[in-house]
């Protein structure tokens, strides 16, 4: 038979002789889930530093929540952040500001970077009051990157006087679909609930069940300040491939296609999709240049690895990287380049060289000597070849084939 709770002897095993929670519930001979129901309805929680305090009274957390941010509360109560943030959710605490305090538009810098974060990572998301706050979180962990902070940071100070916080928050890892999940620490960015984001999430969102899907509407121009939140947030650089893509998941096909048109339209940029399941929109290589110079002066320093061009190489033609540099008479043949003349419709084989200025110049000296200078098309006219003599093994080979033909 499962004996009656009291709040005194859970507080003095939970609290003061810092029983763990599966060690009460053997004391006690109760199950997890009445536990835990106990606990919550008695404002018993455990907290994530390590220490068992109960719940502070609704009214001194409004109060210090009105007035401090999520850090200072955290060091106040000597708690985690997750866990000021669950104790804010439980009362249904939101910061409260006077409208009037608040601009009604927002700047025309506010909106670029807006859109530019709602073509990535950002959300609109509605409150329990009657208008809608902005929202963008980054992973910080378990990728380490410290840019996912800054980032945050960058857009909480060119938000203000919108912004109302940031702070981290840790998702638990588990088991999905067979894999395990680590544990995930999240950096979060909230702005103050306005009717200026209440427009703007109507017409990046279509009311649904269980949830609203994103959009992309038509009504607004690319700029490069856009493109580069965007890209800080969704891009890849691949600089080796000459090729920089967007993740766009969430996507459709006609959004996808719609975006490469705007590229083209309102920044001259050649970009293109594909109907496959990476749902990405990639930059082409002949405006990769151009793409980079246009963002790299909005990118933020930490992330100037999204704009390097440390491992870019200059394109080279289709037919110059098949046949030897593009010099005639001259074909790659490995890592080395053969040179070849023709002669009477018969192909003669003058040697491999490591270079294909080599084996150009080569191909121009049996020229010269099969149809004469000025009667035929030369690699390296300048050269005088009369006074030019290729390697023994070429010469020998021309010869000795010349003689069979002539």
């Amino acid at each position: 038979m499962k004996s009656k709770l009291n709040t005194d002897t859970i507080k003095d095993l939970y609290i003061n002789q810092n029983k763990k929670f599966t060690e009460v519930v053997s004391i006690l001979n109760t199950t997890n889930k009445r536990l835990r129901l106990f606990l919550t309805k008695n404002n018993i929680l455990k907290c994530n530093k390590g220490t068992r305090i109960p719940i502070p009274p609704k009214e001194d957390i409004e109060k210090m929540y009105n007035l401090k941010s999520i850090e200072e509360m955290s060091d106040y109560y000597n708690v985690s952040k997750d866990t000021i943030q669950n104790w804010c959710m439980k009362y249904s605490l939101r910061k409260v500001v006077d409208p009037d305090a608040l601009p009604s538009v927002l700047t025309k810098r506010q909106i670029e970077i807006l859109i530019g974060a709602l073509l990535g990572d950002g959300y609109m998301k509605i409150t329990t009051g009657s208008n809608s706050e902005f929202s963008i979180n980054q992973s910080k962990f378990p990728s380490n990157r410290p840019e996912r902070t800054e980032f945050i940071d960058w857009i909480y100070n060119e938000m203000l006087p919108f912004s109302r916080n940031k702070y981290e928050k840790i998702t638990k890892g588990g088991v999905l679909n067979g894999r395990n999940i680590k544990p995930i620490i999240a950096i979060t960015f909230s702005s103050y609930c306005h009717s200026i984001f209440t427009t703007i999430r109507k017409e990046w969102y279509i009311e649904g069940k269980p949830i609203a899907k994103k959009v992309v509407p038509d009504n607004f121009k690319l700029t490069p300040l856009m493109v580069a939140v965007w890209a800080m947030g969704d891009g890849v650089n691949c600089p080796k491939s000459r090729r920089f893509a967007f993740c766009t998941n969430s996507f459709s096909l006609i959004e996808r296609e719609m975006l490469v048109r705007k590229f083209k339209n309102d920044l001259g940029i050649d970009a293109y999709t594909v109907n496959d399941s990476e749902k990405r929109i990639y930059i082409r290589s002949s405006s990769y240049i151009k793409f980079i110079n246009i963002i790299s002066c909005h990118v933020l320093k930490c992330f100037s690895y999204k704009c390097s061009l440390k491992e870019y190489t200059i394109p080279v033609p289709r037919r110059m990287r098949k046949y030897g540099k593009g010099y005639k008479g001259v074909a790659k043949n490995g890592n080395r380049y053969t040179a070849r003349i023709s002669v009477k419709e018969n192909r003669i084989t003058l040697g491999r060289f490591d270079c294909p200025e080599d084996a150009a110049k080569c191909y121009d000296w049996a020229a010269t000597k099969v149809y004469g200078k000025g009667q035929c098309y030369l690699n390296f006219p300048e050269i005088d070849y009369n006074k030019y003599q290729p390697n023994d093994k070429a010469v020998g080979l021309f010869n000795d084939n010349i003689r069979i033909l002539l």
